[in-house]
């Protein structure tokens, strides 16, 4: 159907094997084809890639087209006639699969892709019956390490440039090229390192046969003896959309929905019933990728290490017991405590891997008990959406369609890296990228500008800064006609010494300015905890009068509380105070700990009960962008030897003779969850008072201004510790992965220096040192880092256990760097 003259046509009409269908001008054959039912076999061609026109298996017969065409780089024409069977095309696809198979080995039987390769599979279809090779074939490298979770085979490789391109044009990382030429050309890293960034897995997905494979997956299992499940990611916020495959009670593999590609276009996968279209997904969860946390730190499900039954004691005195006697411990030693000290004396701090009926039910125990000591916040971060104290909120679908994007805080790529990649796409696309924070994320694109900035005042100087050039960016867009769409994305520290309030209220005040320019604008906060926007949204907060988890460890550490009970929250390891945590442990009489493991907070507990992972239980997950989801068990919990969650705390509130809750104020779960978003200003939060929300911010309510009153960030007013966000770290579950642990962890912390810090102090990458400040000192390795703000020293912890919470306090989020001491014994001031 054409417009008017001179006018692109809305839809154009191509007849395809002598079906006709009408699309939309620049739509590729290959994707014309898809929608009328006929599928053309690809090998570089993919979706979510640019076109490549490489392997040329797509070839089709074009109507007054002298040669065959790649389908997958010939756009569509009006009236255009396409033949994917002719002749022509069938001799073409035999010759192709036969040159591929030349030098590709036949080892189906060992090769992890059987069943799932699609190279296998359309040799099948459309390949010739027998190879007329009588030369050797070219015997190239065989399960070559490429990364930390990848091993190569050169000898299958089709040369499909599937993986470059994604790291390329996805990733924007640029490691992997095409090395040598001819029948020598080869899969490599462009400097020789090994393949490590945060979204190596996907070019396992990507790779149409067996060339990349999953190094913690080779040899564990085939297609047909796997059992999957449709279920979501739950180690962020974001809860990409996965497929669990089990084999015998075991979870040996973690993939993305619709992964391996259901043969792309036409036949017909293994797992084609688990598949979730990307284009039925929204926001960064419909991108189709996962982050390589995501995808390998899953084997500690099966660790020896797991919690199978509750413990009471403390040291050489903690003894096993038996669940009956550990729940009605645990409701005798609350309500011994209401009886003596009265409700108050009882705090509960629930971590955000808690679904929202779990959250939900810890609320309503709270209430039960009648205690305000509340809070889900086990780090530093304040909110979990701009809508809560502020009726503002955001879609991830928004943000890789941004084109202007603003990064305040710590890079998201180590909270919630799938979000990241969305502002990478956004970046990529041509978006003005203005970012803030003590990290530069380095993201590649004309438009990209960063400023230095640790947090609190900084920030909110660094935010007025640019306010005028993002405002006046909207504008020009929406003048032009341009894409005028405006992401925030926000870290959200700064909960216990006010600098949350400080950057917030800024923000707040950016976002209101591009609205008035004429912006789309959405704020996103990716978050600390996966799960923090369900316990806000529950109301898993302090109540009136009552402590945060600042808070409550303040006044246990003074011996004024009698029970600690504490939900998935390993405070020990992620609160930005370890003394006044271990204080408060140690004082405390009653300190009830629930978890998947013996963490370093339940050594110090005197009841610990065991929890199931994500995947072992029925609830909600909430985004975080407010959308909801519904998770249900793949695997029953009871020969698991622990206890959902939720099954804990209902237990525990009908012992006290409560009746607990798995919706929001009373609400029953199916009829306050299902299919609707999180309205986390209005009625979640409603029992809050708006000064109360508003608290959230900041805890002390109190601008963090810099102590020294000199200009932030530079050289000449010495160094601030700055405690880096690192994904890897991962908290409880990686560091009892097998196969994931040694990967990625080491011993100590790495202190980055910008190189002129360095250049001041005296000291060199790799060189042995101690940081000291006024609260704790850790021992690590320098590393000159140009991406850490001058004047900054940021600390990046290597695993649980470092200790990098030794060096900051409550109030204190960036002290001053009292000495930075070579290990060999000279200290540098």
């Amino acid at each position: 159907m054409n417009g008017a003259a001179g006018a692109a046509p809305a839809q154009l009409r191509v007849t395809i094997d002598g079906r006709t269908v009408e699309v939309p001008p620049g739509t590729l054959i290959v994707e014309a084809a898809r929608r009328a039912g006929i599928p053309i076999p690809v090998f570089c061609y993919h979706p979510k890639l640019k076109p490549a026109g490489v392997c040329r298996m797509c070839l089709v017969k074009v109507e007054k087209m002298p040669k065959l065409v790649t389908a997958c780089t010939t756009p569509v024409a009006e009236g255009m006639v396409v033949d994917t069977r002719h002749p022509e095309v069938q001799e073409a696809q035999r010759s192709v699969l036969e040159f591929l198979l030349l030098n590709h080995p036949l080892d189906c039987p060992v090769c992890d892709k059987g069943g799932e390769c699609e190279l296998q599979d359309l040799t099948f279809r459309y390949g010739p019956g027998a190879s007329r090779l009588y030369d050797a074939k070219v015997r190239k490298p065989k399960a070559v390490q490429l990364g930390p979770f990848v091993v190569l085979d050169q000898e299958r490789c089709i040369l499909c440039r599937r993986c470059v391109r994604f790291d390329d044009e996805v990733a924007h990382e640029g490691q992997l090229v095409i090395a040598e030429r001819g029948h020598h050309a080869e899969v490599a890293t462009a400097g020789g390192e090994p393949y490590a960034h945060y979204f190596t897995g996907n070019t396992i997905e990507l790779c149409p046969v067996g060339a990349l494979t999953s190094e913690p997956y080779r040899f564990r299992a085939r297609p047909w003896d796997l059992a999957p499940v449709a279920s979501a990611c739950t180690l962020c916020s974001v809860h990409c959309p996965v497929r669990l495959d089990f084999r015998h009670g075991q979870l040996v593999r973690v993939v993305s929905q619709g992964a391996p590609e259901d043969h792309l276009f036409g036949a017909r996968g293994l797992m084609q019933a688990y598949h979730t279209p990307a284009e039925d997904v929204a926001g960064a969860r419909g991108m189709g990728w996962l982050c390589d946390r995501g995808r390998f730190n899953y084997r500690w499900a099966q660790s020896a290490d797991r919690l199978s039954t509750p413990l009471a004691g403390r040291g050489s005195a903690r003894r096993a017991m038996p669940w009956d006697e550990a729940i009605e411990e645990a409701a005798r030693a609350i309500r011994e405590a209401v009886a003596t000290a009265g409700p108050g004396s009882v705090a509960i701090v629930g971590g955000g891997r808690l679904m929202a009926e779990e959250a939900a039910a810890l609320r309503a125990l709270a209430d039960a008990v009648g205690t305000p000591h509340r809070d889900h916040r086990t780090g530093d971060q304040a909110v979990a959406s701009l809508a809560t104290p502020s009726g503002r909120a955001g879609r991830m679908e928004a943000v890789g369609r941004a084109g202007i994007v603003v990064v305040v805080g710590q890079p998201p790529v180590e909270r919630a890296p799938v979000l990241d990649l969305a502002v990478r796409q956004a970046a990529g696309a041509g978006a003005a990228v203005f970012s803030i924070g003590p990290v530069d994320p380095s993201y590649r694109g004309q438009a990209v500008r960063h400023t230095w900035a640790a947090g609190g005042a900084e920030t909110r100087a660094a935010i007025e800064a640019i306010r005028s050039q993002v405002v006046e960016a909207v504008a020009r867009a929406v003048r032009e006609g341009r894409n005028a769409t405006a992401a925030i994305v926000w870290d959200g520290k700064g909960a216990w010494d006010g600098s949350a309030a400080v950057a917030g209220e800024a923000l707040l005040d950016l976002a209101g300015r591009l609205e008035e320019a004429g912006a789309e604008v959405h704020v996103l906060v990716p978050g600390e905890q996966p799960q923090s926007r369900a316990a806000e949204a529950t109301g898993l907060l302090p109540g009136r009068g009552g402590l945060d988890t600042a808070g409550i460890l303040a006044r246990a550490a003074r011996g004024e509380l009698r029970v600690l009970y504490l939900v998935g929250a390993n405070l020990l390891e992620t609160f930005p105070d370890r003394a006044l945590v271990e204080k408060a442990l140690e004082a405390t009489p009653a300190v009830i700990v629930q978890d998947l493991f013996l963490t370093a907070t339940a050594e110090l507990a005197t009841l610990v009960l065991p929890a199931v992972p994500a995947w072992m239980r029925d609830g909600t997950l909430v985004d975080m962008d407010g959308t909801v989801h519904r998770m249900e068990a793949a695997l029953d919990a009871g020969a698991d030897g622990g206890r959902p969650d939720a099954a804990i705390i209902e237990a525990i509130a009908s012992r006290l003779g409560a009746r607990s809750s798995s919706g929001p104020h009373g609400k029953g779960a199916n009829g306050w969850w299902s299919g609707r978003d999180v309205d986390v200003a209005g009625e979640a939060l409603g029992a809050l008072a708006p000064q109360e929300a508003r608290a959230l911010w900041g805890g002390r309510a109190h601008a963090a201004e810099p102590r020294d009153g000199k200009a932030p960030g530079g050289p000449e007013s010495g160094l601030r510790v700055v405690v880096l966000d690192r994904l890897m770290v991962g908290g409880g579950t990686a560091a009892h992965d097998e196969a994931f642990t040694p990967k990625v962890h080491r011993q100590g912390v790495t202190l980055h220096l910008h190189p002129e810090d360095a250049r001041r102090l005296g000291v060199a990458g790799g060189e042995p040192v101690t940081l000291a400040t006024a609260h704790g000192a850790v021992t690590g390795h320098v590393a000159v880092d140009r991406a850490v703000g001058p004047g900054l020293a940021g600390v990046e912890p290597h695993g649980p256990g470092s200790g990098v919470n030794r060096l900051v306090a409550v109030g204190d989020r960036h002290p001053v760097v009292t000495a930075v001491q070579v290990i060999a014994g000279e200290v540098v001031r």
